[in-house]
């Protein structure tokens, strides 16, 4: 039976005896006359009614304690265990009335209640565990911070972290003592604010080798700079720029690393005075060693023996390439010194041309090498200096020499935009690839004993290549196979074009220098 149900029965209890006493009062109120007896008789009637009532009520409030009030109290008393926090209490109440499925419904709420507690106490746990890892993590990553911090700090090199909007977001100890900037002047502020570079000969502005490679632009090695301090000075340097990427390859910046070139600088001003003055010194017994070798040749302290013959060509041709290295080392002490004088003019480089290979052909027809020339592109005019040319073309074409057997070497020209091209190209051994890299370093030479080449001085595409840089144009590898033959150009303005001009202009201004 359901509670509403009960609640109707008890209070239809409740009404019986009302009803009772009712109908006691109702007979008697209607009789005209009231005897003792009958006064007697309605007090005993009235007593059982009263006594009846209740014992009905006591019966229906027993009944209602245990169908109502008891399972109340016992809400009660659970709901005070759980306010307390212990959620382990449960209601233990059978029945079928509403008061049962409140119970089911009590215990399936504390039940949710204990596993969503449960649930959340896991949680918490779990995120405790976490910001322990997280606090260790933290602690690593600022003892690491720590570290490289103290690391760019002691570096010798200055460092500066630039992002991707130009901003500089790291800057090193070495590169404040290099710059004369502290690390809260330069923090924050644009890159081009901090770092000014220049040439050290020329003083002319570097190309913005930070911004090539925040924007992945190919520029060439820029040789021989030097930054520009806050106290307007100049610290010669080298430069590393490097991009800086995500794991998604992503550009957020650039990293320039730093180096003061001072003391290499006074190294190598010691260096070359030292080369010139005992290239100087040896250039002197040299010419006299060769001079009276050829005396000794011609007859001038009478007949040589032929035992001695094979000895003099010997010490004649050791002595000759003795000659040719003070020579080239003079010549380098003199280009990174920039005492040599260069003497612009308009030339026709055909007649150039000639010149050379004439003096070349006795060598080739010794060789049975054939010289070409093809001047079908032959233009009037070239600004150069004439004799650095031909020392130019001397040098390639005498190297052709020594690596061509058979075949032939041919001389050509092309027009390009301001600039004729000459390329000397041979029938020769040719190059491997990873030798063609050391051609144009001071004292690199491609050689083999095994094959019987001679042995150079490792200048001479050094000296010709600064050259052909100095009159404005350059010197470079254009082709070169193994067993097939090689291709060497290089590069000099056409007279009358504003390159021509523009070199001119400089080399004038390096001599009033």
């Amino acid at each position: 039976m359901n509670l509403s149900k009960k609640t109707a029965v008890l209070s239809f209890a409740l009404l019986l005896p009302s009803f009772f006493l009712a109908i006691v009062v109702v007979i008697y109120l209607n009789e005209d006359s009231l005897s003792s007896n009958k006064l007697i008789l309605f007090a005993e009637l009235l007593t059982i009614a009263i006594v009846f009532a209740s014992l009905v009520s006591a019966c229906v409030w027993f009944v209602f304690k245990g169908a109502i009030i008891t399972p109340i109290k016992e809400f009660v008393k659970i709901a005070k265990i759980i306010n307390s926090g212990n959620l382990g209490a449960k209601v233990i109440y059978k029945s079928r009335d509403e008061l049962g499925e409140l119970a089911d419904s009590f215990t399936g709420i504390i039940t949710n209640l204990t596993r969503n507690v449960q649930g959340m106490a896991n949680t918490l746990r779990d995120e405790k565990e976490k910001e322990r890892e997280l606090a260790a993590n933290v602690s690593k990553l600022q003892e690491a911070q720590a570290k490289d911090e103290a690391l760019l700090g002691n570096l010798g090199e200055g460092v500066v972290a630039i992002d991707e909007t130009g901003k500089i977001f790291l800057f090193n100890k070495a590169a404040s003592v290099l710059t004369g900037y502290t690390e809260s002047e330069a923090i924050g502020k644009k890159y081009k604010e901090i770092l000014k570079f220049e040439f050290e000969k020329e003083k002319e502005l570097v190309p913005d080798f930070v911004y090539a490679v925040l924007n992945k632009i190919t520029i060439k090695e820029l040789l021989h700079i030097q930054i520009v301090t806050k106290w307007l000075t100049r610290v010669p340097v080298t430069h590393s720029t490097t991009m800086m990427t995500d794991a998604n390859q992503k550009n957020f910046g650039a990293i320039v690393v730093l180096r003061n070139m001072t003391k290499e600088r006074q190294l190598d001003k010691l260096k070359d005075e030292f080369v010139s003055i005992a290239s100087h010194e040896l250039r002197t017994p040299m010419t006299a060693i060769k001079g009276l070798i050829s005396m000794i040749f011609e007859g001038d302290y009478g007949k040589i023996d032929p035992q001695m013959k094979e000895p003099l060509s010997d010490i004649a041709s050791s002595t000759q390439r003795l000659i040719e290295l003070v020579n080239d080392m003079l010549d380098v002490s003199r280009l990174e010194g920039g005492r040599i004088k260069y003497a612009l003019a308009n030339i026709k480089i055909a007649d150039v041309v000639k010149e050379v290979l004439e003096l070349m052909h006795p060598i080739a027809v010794q060789k049975r090498v054939e010289l070409r020339f093809d001047q079908i592109h032959s233009p009037e005019q070239v600004q150069i200096d004439e004799n650095k040319v031909k020392q130019i073309l001397s040098n390639l074409i005498g190297n052709s020499m020594k690596f061509t057997d058979k075949g032939f070497i041919e001389v050509r020209f092309v027009v390009h935009d301001q600039q004729l091209i000459l390329s000397v190209r041979d029938t020769g051994i040719g190059i491997k690839p990873e030798d063609q890299k050391k051609l144009f370093s001071k004292f690199q030479q491609v050689t083999s004993s095994q094959l019987g080449r001679p042995v150079g001085t490792g200048l001479g595409l050094y000296i010709s290549r600064e050259f052909a840089k100095k009159m404005g144009g350059d010197l470079w590898i254009a082709n070169s196979l193994v067993g097939v033959g090689s291709v060497f150009s290089f590069s000099v303005p056409l007279s009358g074009t504003t390159l021509a001009k523009r070199v001119e202009a400089d080399v004038m201004k390096s001599a009033e220098g």
